[in-house]
């Protein structure tokens, strides 16, 4: 039988990862359908019917309308993946636009990450919620405005839209606190004692939910940019960018992953082991080089992976989580810790 070329290889574990993941993803939501006892998600419930009677309609929209963000950003980051499954089969090597795509998925991985933080607050949790949902509805206003001629009555309808929002969150409990410029567009959203920003500062979230793959985002930022400092010096074989662009979203992977399942409350245990099937797989492809940890378990993969950029005594959200069977972790809505059995 002939060996898989390495670009052939790569196509193959994408198109696995991306199946994988949209079984775990359906499994995620079932699960918040349905929350599992113990989860962030249950106690995100068990929270909201603690707040003033008048308000918890609200916040279950709210969370609600947060959740179907997060299933778009899945949903686009999925289309870019099946777009550099396209670039891997071209005839010709194109390195700049693949780790553009890659930087899109990094991106809407790391906002999911952001969105759904098991280790947050219930309160913290659904401030990001509502400061998502406005970003979306304000972020319409200014292409729009930009456009030649824009529809007037459109122009109206949608700023009738994000006053509609801003109002409907002031009514339910929350503090918008505005661009002192514009005094219509809002930046922040405060709940209780929590507090988010509207722009997400990715940088900051890339360091705390992925800190082992955060190189990622400096080098997509000189692909999507056309920095001359990325652009003029990529080197190296079509196997070795092949593996550049493929191998790091099996990273992001890990992080979502974990997020999302930490959320709802379900294990990734035989997720991950078999994702890192597939990363050895694709990195004994790359040239000779050293596999170093990638040898290893995923557990030992992933600690080595993360520990460069944490902070000391931190624990991000993605470092792997030790098997349910000799663990039990305990959650107390949103701070959890480990507790040997």
């Amino acid at each position: 039988m002939t060996e898989l070329s390495t670009r052939d290889l790569a196509v193959r574990v994408l198109r696995q990862q991306r199946t994988a993941m949209m079984a775990m993803l359906g499994e995620a939501l079932d699960a918040y359908k349905s929350p599992v006892d113990s989860s962030p998600r249950s106690a995100d419930d068990d929270w909201i019917k603690t707040q003033p009677r008048v308000r918890r309609e609200a916040l279950n929209r709210i969370l609600g309308l947060a959740t179907e963000q997060v299933a778009e950003l899945l949903r686009v980051a999925d289309e870019h993946a099946v777009a550099l499954e396209v670039l891997l089969k071209a005839d010709e090597v194109l390195p700049i636009p693949m780790t553009t795509l890659v930087r899109s998925i990094h991106e809407a991985f790391i906002g999911v990450c952001w969105s759904v933080d098991p280790t947050l607050t219930c309160e913290q949790r659904m401030t990001r919620s509502a400061a998502g949902t406005l970003a979306s509805s304000q972020g319409n206003l200014g292409p729009l405005r930009q456009l030649q001629n824009p529809p007037a009555a459109h122009v109206v309808q949608v700023e009738q839209a994000v006053q509609g929002m801003q109002d409907y969150l002031e009514k339910h409990g929350f503090k918008l606190n505005y661009d002192k410029q514009t005094s219509k567009m809002a930046t922040s959203v405060a709940y209780g004692t929590s507090r988010a920003a509207l722009k997400l500062n990715v940088t900051e979230a890339s360091l705390r939910y992925m800190p082992g793959s955060h190189h990622m985002w400096s080098l997509g930022s000189g692909a999507t940019h056309s920095r001359n400092w990325f652009t003029a010096g990529l080197a190296g074989s079509r196997s070795q960018l092949t593996i550049m662009v493929t191998a790091p979203l099996l990273d992001f992977a890990d992080a979502l992953v974990d997020n999302v399942s930490d959320y709802v409350g379900l294990d990734t245990q035989q997720f991950h082991q078999k994702a890192h099937l597939r990363r050895r797989m694709l990195l004994a492809r790359n040239d000779g080089k050293q596999l170093g940890s990638v040898t290893l378990g995923y557990a030992d993969y992933a600690a080595d992976r993360d520990k460069a950029l944490m902070a000391p005594g931190s624990a991000p959200p993605s470092t792997p989580r030790p098997a349910r069977a000799g663990v039990e972790r305990i959650r107390e809505c949103g701070q959890p810790r480990w507790v040997a059995p």
